[in-house]
Formats: C-alpha cells, structure tokens, sequence
C-alpha cells in the first residue's frame, strides 16, 4: 500500500505538517511529490523559500518520506479550446528537448536543496507522452507514476522506464462528500486488497491542500477520516506500507507489529506505571509474528488534550521489548503510544493508542464476597 501527495510546495505548510504528522503517528510511509517551481519556471528555487525549505530539511532523513519529483512548474502548456475536453498536462505535446530540460532543472533543484537525488517522477496532472517517459528514464529516474488512462496500463515497462497506475485518489469537495466517500473508500480498497496478489501494490494519491478548510488552515474532521482510514488498514493484518521508491525493496519478513502495555491504566501523580512495548516481526516460514531483534529504536510518547509530548527513546533487548517507567504530574487522560521509525531491515509500525488515567488521590474499591450476611457469619 502507497500512499502519494501531489504538490508538495502549494499550498498551506501547516496542512501538510499535520497530515505528515499523521503518517509518522502511524508509522506509514508517504510519497511526497515535490514540485520545483510551482506555476513559474523564472521564479528561481522555490524550494528554497522558507518556512518551506527549513520543514522539508527536518524530515527529509526520515525512512517515511519519500522525495519524488512532480513535473516542474505544475503550468498547464495543453491549449484549451472552448467546447474540447482538451487534458491538462505540464508536458504531454512538448518537444522532447523541452520535457528534457525542464524535468533535469527541477531534479536538479531537488537535489541542489536537499541532497536527494529523485528517483521517482510524477507527472502534473497524470499527463504525459513518449517524450515524458525517454527523457525521465534518459535522466534517471526508475518509475513514472501516473493515471492509469495516461498510457492505458497499471504496470508496465514503456520506453525504458517502469510505468505505474493509480489505483485510488481520495479528496473532496465539501464535507458531506468526504464522510461518506471515505466510507466507500475503504470498502473499494478492501476489495481492491482481496483482489490483488501478494506482493501486488495499490497506490493512493491526494493533494493535502485537499485537507484545508475554507479558510486554508487545517481540516481536523477531514484529517481525522486519513488517519481512520490507514488505521483500518493496518487492522487487516495483510497490508505492507512503503513508498513508491522502496516497493520491491523489502520483504514480507519486513512486516512489524507494535503492542504496548502498561502495568495499570489508572494511576495518581507521581505514581509510577511501567509500560512495555513489544516490537514483533512476520516470519514467512511459519506465519508466525516472532520477537524483532535488539538494537531497534522505540519512541514512547503521549497525547494530552490534543498536544503531543515525547517521552524517550529505547532500543529493544533480546526479546524485542522496552520497558519504561512513567511518572505522571499531568492530571487527566493520557492517550500513550510506542512507535517504531523503520530502518532498511523493518517497515515501521506504531502501538494502538493506550489511554490512562492519572488523578490527584487515589481511588479504592471495595467489594464484598457474602453480599446477603447472616448472624454470626463473617463477610469480607
């Protein structure tokens, strides 16, 4: 399972950050399609532009986000004629020495700014032609991924470079239509999931600004449907998450799971509460989940009335597992989580939320075990 977001350098930065922060809250990596020089190839590197180029700098070695290239202005040069159904697109028609030119600057102002060198080239509007494919594979790029309608396949190898289809775009206009076409989302990508082989890929699209309000700032109903949608995802069980550049790079042995438990869910301040997170991978020979190995990075952290704080973090034993005393001032319900990034061995994966309790006083509770007591008879 891929997810893509268009337009990275529109748009609002604080959309993006959240629904960013949701996939690393989640563990799920994201393919992040990074236009240059959005609408205007004179305006220099845009990416440098701040705060833009100082948030992509902070996340750009996370082993979540993946940098791709998409186009390179993202301006439409198709000649719309009134009364056609003319596509959109940035470079289908072009001469094969402007396509060329313009996907070389902008991999070049990629790889100037962030030291990233694209491998993946996603075209403005799903567009392109036979030049768009020669001169993205002359350049170096290992997969184009597109509409399927662009060159009428999913998955096929076309002028040298590996060509990929869409499988669902999500976004909407108006919030009635996010609520219940999220819904039928999740049942089209269930079937999607049943119907494809193992080892197959599915490849969601959206443009964050998609989780604006109309205001510009961030949609929390419209991010909270995301983060219920890849939360179904991950309780089917069967169901990989990586990026486009990294889809056949790892295994199904690459697959983990995270649990977190703590010692009581209800606690007074300053009463300490262990918590254990368990870091477990899939075994392929016997269909097994077995304890990951030591050395791997758990970050504990908790929730409380929507604002995030980070805890610490512990590398696994022998067994897979941290442990980690809490010690709570905080009065009210701490929403707490384990997560692990992933490395190059181990897709990432973090806990399902573990909510706690934590009071000024403590609180005791008595029952009885003869509830009917006679003469003379003891009751505890």
């Amino acid at each position: 399972m891929i997810f893509r977001d268009d337009d990275i350098g529109a748009g609002s930065l604080s959309t993006l950050q959240a629904i960013n922060q949701v996939h690393i809250d989640e563990a799920v990596p994201v393919t992040l399609a990074i236009t240059p020089r959005m609408g205007n190839a004179s305006s220099g590197n845009a990416l440098l532009a701040e705060p833009l180029h100082s948030y992509l700098q902070s996340i750009r070695g996370n082993s979540l986000f993946e940098f791709a290239q998409h186009g390179y202005t993202h301006y439409n040069n198709v000649l719309q004629t009134v009364g056609t159904a003319d596509t959109l697109s940035e470079f289908r028609g072009r001469p094969y020495e402007d396509q060329y030119n313009a996907i070389k600057q902008g991999r070049d102002d990629i790889k100037a700014v962030f030291g990233v060198t694209p491998t993946t080239f996603v075209p403005p509007f799903n567009t392109g032609d036979d030049n768009t494919l020669k001169a993205a594979d002359a350049l170096g790029f290992t997969r184009y991924i597109t509409s399927q309608d662009d060159f009428g396949v999913k998955d096929a190898n076309l002028q040298g470079i590996m060509v990929q289809g869409l499988t669902f775009g999500l976004g909407w206009k108006n919030d009635p239509q996010w609520s219940w076409r999220m819904s039928n989302l999740t049942t089209y990508t269930d079937a999607a999931l049943d119907a494809t082989a193992p080892g197959g890929s599915i490849v969601v699209s959206y443009h964050y600004w998609n989780f604006n309000t109309q205001d510009g700032s961030p949609d929390p109903a419209r991010i909270a449907l995301l983060k219920q949608y890849i939360e179904h995802l991950k309780s089917r069980g069967d169901v990989l998450f990586t990026t486009l550049d990294n889809q056949n790079a790892l295994p199904l042995s690459a697959k983990t799971q995270l649990n977190l438990t703590a010692s009581s869910t209800i606690a007074t301040t300053n009463q300490p509460v262990l918590l254990t997170a368990t870091l477990t991978h899939f075994d392929p020979a016997t269909h097994r989940w077995i304890a990951a190995e030591s050395g791997k990075p758990i970050q504990i952290w908790y929730t409380l009335n929507g604002v995030r704080y980070n805890d610490t973090t512990i590398e696994t034993d022998g067994n897979g597992q941290v442990t980690y005393l809490a010690n709570w001032t905080e009065l009210g319900n701490l929403t707490y989580y384990a997560s692990f990034p992933g490395d190059n061995v181990c897709i990432g994966s973090a806990s399902t939320p573990l909510t706690t309790y934590v009071s000024d006083q403590m609180q005791v509770a008595l029952a009885a075990w003869g509830v009917i007591p006679k003469i003379n008879y003891w009751s505890v």
